[in-house]
């Protein structure tokens, strides 16, 4: 089963700081361990994980990441918009947008290579397309609402709380809707590790 890239960066990074987020409260930008909880690493790495779901299960994203060229990954991921998400994460987390802008930056490098680090040496479009679309679940449970993301990258469905539920039922929907998603299920065995982890958890 692939790393959960959320604990994987916050494992590079040294913090421990990033929590999901609290379901069961009516606004969907509070995290379960709310003091343990930094809000601008918070915000700063769900929106720039959720910036590289959305460009890396495109075709045009998961071969601009499997190069791994030398670029300005933030800006790549957010596809020139990454200016507005900086200041979307300033405003929620009260951090001025400079600061912003750096834990981003670093977030975002340390993603792409995360990727290759999952992918193995010889990365390929469809290798990172499909352990991307393999995080979607993971990255969402820590999303605040507040960043409203999904409405910044034109996907409003990444802003539904029902993205961010756990447990068994929940675990089959978002299987399915992994499934069914566009360009998000792309080969036999990013199937199978998705059918393998659902059955794991229904046990």
């Amino acid at each position: 089963m692939a790393i959960n890239i959320v604990e994987a960066i916050q494992k590079r990074l040294g913090t421990t700081s990033i929590n999901k987020i609290d379901v069961n409260t009516s606004h969907q930008s509070e995290t379960k361990h709310p003091a343990k909880t930094d809000e601008g690493m918070q915000a700063a790495a769900s929106a720039v994980l959720v910036a590289l779901y959305r460009f890396g299960k495109t075709d045009e994203g998961a071969a601009s990441i499997a190069s791994d060229g030398n670029r300005n990954w933030l800006q790549t991921i957010f596809m020139n918009k990454e200016e507005v998400a900086i200041d979307r994460v300033s405003k929620y987390s009260n951090n001025s947008a400079d600061d912003c802008r750096n834990v981003m930056t670093e977030i975002a490098d340390e993603a792409v290579q995360e990727v290759h680090r999952n992918v193995g040496k010889d990365a390929t479009p469809e290798k990172v397309k499909a352990y991307i679309s393999s995080q979607r679940h993971n990255i969402l449970s820590y999303l605040p609402a507040e960043l409203e993301m999904g409405k910044l990258l034109d996907d409003p469905v990444l802003d539904d709380r029902t993205n961010k539920m756990e447990g068994p039922v929940s675990s089959f929907l978002h299987w399915i809707e992994n499934l069914m998603a566009p360009g998000d299920r792309t080969n036999e065995e990013a199937f199978k590790r998705e059918d393998e982890m659902f059955t794991r958890k229904t046990r």
